[in-house]
């Protein structure tokens, strides 16, 4: 416990010397493979995304594609508060001013729209990580920050979501789910500075930025420049300085 403290104590003493030698983002972001250079209009919570989508289709699938984003969005703030075992689908159509009817229309049950929510988040993060490692032997952290960045810019509410979810509940996306989390660790194995990483395993120093980087995006997103703030306040501590 003392060693995992004073770590984190590291992230607010070393941070903000890297933020000062922080580049724009987007010459970074320019790096990141197809994927995630995209902003993807079908994931739930994100402005703009209904517009994009609804280009050259009729009238009622435009209404379709609303009803079935706006559901999500209620969804996956019901299963934020509160757990996804304590949320039915009745209340979900409640909350989104559905009728029952036009919600199983969408979703057949929960677990269908919890695989909605949650798949594309781990697709695109497993095919980030394939796209990487298929052109380089080594990769560097601060690439692995930026998929972070580009996840949380593309698909933020679910994975708010994600976060606060046990692992037994990502039932239907499990196996990507863990073909994600496999990745995520490679990457780590992969990083040229891993031999500078302060927890001595890139297997714990994965884990550690897997369960901090939500709630630490989410808690400075609304500061000017935040992308680069999270990006060179992490590599301080993560990283010693030797």
């Amino acid at each position: 416990m003392n060693y995992v403290l004073t770590d984190c104590k590291n992230f607010f003493k070393f941070g903000w010397q890297y933020f000062i030698h922080a580049v724009t983002l987007p010459e970074r972001i320019a790096s990141l493979p197809a994927p995630l250079q995209r902003r993807n209009e079908g994931c739930p919570g994100q402005a703009g995304r209904i517009d994009t989508m609804e280009n050259g289709i009729s009238r009622t699938e435009k209404r379709k594609i609303r009803n079935n984003r706006h559901i999500m969005d209620v969804a996956i703030d019901l299963f934020a508060d509160r757990g996804i075992d304590n949320v039915s689908l009745e209340e979900i159509a409640e909350k989104a001013d559905v009728a029952r009817a036009t919600l199983y229309n969408h979703f057949a049950n929960k677990q269908e729209l919890l695989q909605k929510i949650m798949k594309p988040i781990f697709d695109e993060g497993n095919a980030y990580v394939q796209e990487v490692l298929s052109g380089s032997t080594s990769i560097r952290i601060d690439k692995i920050l930026l998929m972070c960045v580009a996840l949380w810019k593309n698909y933020r509410n679910p994975l708010r979501l994600a976060y606060r979810i046990k692992h037994e509940q990502m039932g239907p996306v499990m196996e990507e789910y863990n073909a994600f989390i496999t990745n995520f660790m490679y990457l780590f194995e992969k990083s040229r500075e891993k031999r500078l990483f302060r927890f001595k395993s890139p297997q714990l120093t994965a884990f550690v930025v897997y369960k901090t980087f939500v709630p630490l995006l989410e808690s400075i997103e609304s500061v000017p420049g935040y992308e680069n703030l999270f990006i060179e306040s992490f590599k301080g501590f993560l990283l010693r300085r030797d």
